[in-house]
């Protein structure tokens, strides 16, 4: 007698089940059950509705600093800007030996260079001639090469060594140099030369360019990297770049040479040689 019982309460248990199994999947069906809420799209912005007149007030007007926008030769990188500071318009060449200082003196002697504009040619080995610590600001050009292991010159090894000094303050150029770094490599000197190009052979000017902005200086010009192997055709278009951030930056159109510099930078520059670009004659 109990063994019907419970097979009757057994069959009645799975009859409910299944009820509330149809009953719970009817409600979640669509257009069964709960009724299904249309999809409002949201307003547009021409029917929002505006706020009173008294209420709109224009965004303020944020002043923009001036600056000066400086031609780089990679132009998919953010040009250099340098500010109008009263740069003077004297502008030390530094260079090593070989086709370094060759490239210093087709600088000088360029036809398109900015007239009114003093360029002093210097060796890297005589670097210390210029007070680079002291109150006087410079303007200088640093044409670089790298040898065998990523190593500088002999000629320009100490300058190197120098600001790459951890001693300096972080500031001790901020103010004082605008700056401008041009490294000459040979990708030749590397193993897997096939496929490396001048960023792959120019560490020396890559490191100075950037310990130079550490210390504070300003670059005027876009970092000029050239390749021994492809004929350092990277040279002449930077030359080109380096003219009118120099004619930005110092103003040599606006004013003669040796305006605008200090006694102590003045009498440094005329213990030594120089190269003076005569003005353009109208």
């Amino acid at each position: 007698m109990a063994a019907p019982i419970r097979t009757v309460a057994a069959a009645v248990a799975l009859v409910a089940l299944a009820a509330a199994w149809l009953l719970r999947r009817r409600s979640h069906t669509p257009g069964r059950g709960i009724a299904a809420q249309p999809l409002v799209p949201p307003p547009r912005a021409h029917e929002l509705p505006l706020p009173p007149a008294g209420d709109l007030v224009p965004p303020p007007i944020v002043p923009e600093e001036p600056f000066l926008c400086v031609a780089t030769t990679e132009p998919r990188t953010a040009a250099a800007a340098s500010r109008p500071i009263d740069w003077p318009c004297v502008v030390h060449v530094l260079h090593d030996e070989g086709l370094a200082s060759e490239i210093a003196e087709q600088l000088a002697t360029s036809p398109t260079l900015p007239h009114g504009l003093a360029l002093v040619r210097t060796s890297c080995a005589s670097f210390k001639q210029i007070a680079w610590g002291g109150s006087a600001r410079h303007v200088a050009v640093l044409i670089v090469s790298t040898l065998e292991n990523e190593q500088p010159t002999e000629e320009a090894g100490q300058m190197v060594r120098f600001f790459m000094r951890r001693a300096h303050p972080a500031g001790m150029l901020t103010g004082k140099l605008a700056y401008a770094v041009l490294g000459l490599g040979d990708s030749n000197l590397l193993l897997d030369r096939q496929t490396t190009s001048a960023k792959d052979c120019n560490q020396v000017a890559q490191r100075l360019d950037k310990r130079l902005a550490e210390l504070g200086g300003m670059p005027i010009c876009a970092r000029g990297e050239a390749d021994d192997r492809t004929g350092n055709c990277e040279v002449e278009p930077w030359l080109r770049a380096l003219e009118r951030a120099l004619e930005a930056t110092c103003g040599a159109g606006e004013r003669a040479a040796g305006e605008g510099c200090t006694a102590e930078c003045c009498a440094d520059i005329a213990r030594r040689p120089r190269i003076r670009v005569p003005a353009r004659r109208e």
